[in-house]
């Protein structure tokens, strides 16, 4: 028998696979993140269908129509509408082709291809945006920009990513219900263009005179370029703007094939004011003598909510006093105050409440003819002068540095850190003298060696609580010229200067005390006071202004009025004086004149001087430097009748000695011999008062009786015991 070999049943030892952990470790990871994706998906879908499910719906009347906003002044009469006027609708099958193809070149090119939502755009936007590291493009289309015109505000805080999908959806359902044309239409008759007009129709007549369907391709495209920014563009106020604006209008349409280059080349040649009607006179007096606090108020409305006056049909009440509104435009506009050399003589002015901050009158210019003009009011590209001494200077060192007013200080020579000299507008120098006289003499060495001593970071703090922010080349804070002027707009000074008037509190100005919405949802506003310096810096500041206007600035005087002010003009450079003069030697020339004056229950912010003041000839002679200084006393004297005419009174705070102001415990001790000077000099201070009381007093608008000037008589008396 063969024996055959066989394998050992005894099990063999094998060597164990090891799992693959990467691999695990990797699917792992891979389905977690397809976990986490999933769950974002469905929020981002979950969330994108609340959004659409609350979106609002749109009518056809809300695609259509534009509802106006009614002006109250403070007594509840209407004083203007805005937006909702009167327009001329252009039908769905007569759009102009000049019209379509410069809109749709600037605003949306694939306006045809896409279903409301343009998705190659939006990439192209974003890729833009993401280039430049900034929203410098968007990609709404048509159909979006009719939407949020129709059902959504524009405010910028309003563009949230739930308004984006809202639109979006809202969009695409349009455009499922209505045609390429009519959407076009509807987007034509409805934009914005400026000067109260709403839609290509009305603005055709408007600005060019004529039918819509007769513009040619320069009135087309400065027409399609406003749309983005319907002010901004408004080739009345910003040729330039417009005409720069226009032409890259021009330029989309020739790279969209819709002109030709020898067309491009005819129409960008032309000026802005081609074919432009001239609208100089034809506004009524009425929507002009407002135009500058509507202004005001519009920007307000912006600014405080996402409401558009223009479209959103509010009752807005206003602070505006129209009797004083109406006297100030006499007063700019007529010779029947002021002999005004010429009518390129520009003025602005603000009145202000300064115990809530109530905007009462606005003035923003004289001969105002066109509507939305510029605002001088409100623009701060002017420089202050002297008006800023009490704000940079003087407050901040009886804040911060415990001054009296009798504080001695050094008029003389002085130059900046970087060696330039310093003058006082005299060339004179008066040498060792009090903060009183250096400040209500205007003297400018003085309010260096004062801003020195308080340091620069301390009057810009002071500065700040006042809400005035000075840059120089662009960055936040003071330098050693800013001792003598910075830039600001008569509204913000008449803002500042009411912090000394009502004791140290500053309120920020306002025009709306309250808005009804079309629903009935109602928003009131009051002033926001915030504590900006103590009661002794008001008090200080105001009892050396007091003496400014009886002795330094006389044709702002008003007597037997208990009243503050401070005056200021600006100078030109050698080379700008030689411009300006036409090389002639001259006794005076400003720029700018100032006056801000002030009693407890108003505060008046007067600038005067030309828009070019660069130019020849466009300078201020001593005469035109005085016309600040007589609107603010013509129309304080026309505030005056009614109002309250009572002195301020001494805080606890303060202590008076002779004729200087201390801070309590602050005052020193004086020898025998000058107690004896400063109280002989109180005495002969107190004469002069008495005196002054027994002067008669009559304007063509103001006037006190006997009765009065015994109340002020004896009210003085009570004051210099203070």
């Amino acid at each position: 028998m063969v024996k055959t070999q066989t394998r050992s049943s005894k099990p063999v030892n094998k060597k164990k696979k090891k799992p693959n952990t990467k691999k695990g470790l990797g699917k792992k990871i891979l389905l977690s993140f397809l976990a986490v994706l999933s769950i974002l998906f469905l929020i981002v879908v979950s969330v994108t269908a609340y959004f659409i499910s609350t979106a609002p719906s749109i009518t056809q009347e809300a695609l259509i129509g534009t509802i106006p906003s009614t002006i109250y002044d403070k007594n509840g009469e209407i004083i203007t509408k805005l937006g909702g006027n009167d327009r001329i609708l252009i039908d769905p099958s007569d759009i102009p082709e000049n019209v379509a193809d410069a809109v749709l070149s600037i605003e949306d090119k694939r306006f045809y291809d896409h279903n409301g939502v343009d998705f190659v755009r939006i990439g192209g936007a974003f890729i833009t945006n993401l280039a430049k590291g900034k929203l410098s493009q968007g990609g709404s289309t048509i159909t979006q920009q009719l939407i949020k015109l129709s059902a959504f505000s524009t405010s910028k805080e309003d563009q949230t990513i739930k308004r984006k999908i809202q639109e979006a959806w809202l969009a695409i359902q349009a455009e499922k219900q209505y045609t390429k044309e009519d959407i076009l239409a509807l987007y034509l008759n409805k934009v914005y263009l400026a000067n109260n007009i709403y839609g290509f129709g009305t603005a055709a007549q408007y600005y060019f005179g004529k039918d819509v369907n007769k513009l040619d391709i320069a009135e087309a495209a400065l027409l399609a370029g406003m749309v983005q920014a319907p002010n901004h563009y408004d080739p009345y106020v910003n040729p330039e703007a417009a005409l720069q604006r226009r032409n890259t209008v021009l330029g989309t349409m020739l790279s969209n094939q819709k002109i030709t280059q020898e067309e491009f080349n005819i129409a960008s040649a032309l000026p802005i004011t081609y074919n432009l009607v001239d609208h100089k006179n034809d506004k009524s007096a009425a929507e002009l003598s407002i135009d500058s606090y509507v202004q005001a108020v519009a920007a307000e409305i912006s600014e405080k909510t996402s409401l558009n006056p223009y479209t959103d049909g509010l009752s807005i009440y206003t602070n505006l006093d129209m009797n004083v509104q109406n006297k100030l435009l006499d007063i700019l506009n007529t010779t029947n105050y002021i002999d005004w050399a010429n009518n390129d003589v520009q003025a602005a002015v603000t009145v202000v409440d300064p115990n809530n901050g109530a905007i009462v009158a606005m003035v923003g210019g004289r001969n105002i003819n066109v509507q939305l003009g510029l605002n001088r009011a409100t623009v701060a590209s002017r420089s202050v002068g002297s008006t800023s001494k009490p704000l940079v200077d003087y407050g901040p060192a009886f804040e911060y540095k415990d001054y009296s007013t009798g504080q001695s200080v050094s008029d003389s020579p002085i130059n900046y850190s970087d060696g330039t000299p310093l003058y006082n507008w005299d060339f004179r120098y008066f040498g060792s003298t009090s903060i009183r006289t250096a400040l209500a003499a205007s003297r400018n060495t003085p309010a260096l060696r004062t801003l020195r001593d308080v340091g620069l970071d301390n009057a810009y703090a002071f500065l700040s609580k006042l809400k005035i922010d000075v840059t120089n080349n662009g960055v936040p804070g003071l330098v050693e010229s800013n001792a003598i002027g910075f830039e600001a707009s008569p509204l913000q000074m008449a803002a500042a200067y009411s912090a000394f008037a009502n004791g140290g509190t500053y309120y920020k100005p306002f025009t709306i005390n309250k808005i009804i919405t079309r629903s009935g949802e109602e928003a009131s506003y009051v002033g926001e006071g915030t504590r900006a310096m103590k009661d002794s810096t008001a008090y200080m500041i105001t009892d050396i202004l007091r003496g400014v206007p009886t002795t330094y600035a006389t044709s702002a005087d008003i007597p037997y009025l208990y009243h503050a002010g401070k005056s200021g003009t600006t100078n030109y450079t050698e080379d700008q004086l030689a411009t300006v003069t036409g090389g002639k030697t001259v006794p005076f020339a400003a720029p700018d004149a100032w006056y801000i004056g002030y009693t407890k229950r108003y505060v008046v912010s007067t600038w005067v001087g030309y828009d070019t003041p660069n130019e020849l000839n466009h300078y201020l002679d001593q005469t035109e430097s005085t016309y600040a200084q007589l609107i603010y006393k013509y129309i304080m004297s026309y505030l005056a009748q009614n109002g309250d005419n009572t002195p301020w009174e001494k805080p606890d705070s303060v202590e008076r000695y002779g004729s200087e102001l201390y801070l309590k415990g602050k005052r020193p001790v004086y020898t025998e011999i000058e107690r004896d000077v400063t109280t002989r000099r109180r005495d002969e201070d107190s004469d002069d008062d008495k005196e002054k009381t027994t002067i008669s007093f009559t304007t063509k608008s103001f006037s006190f009786s006997s009765r009065e000037a015994t109340t002020r008589e004896t009210t003085t008396k009570k004051e210099e015991d203070n």
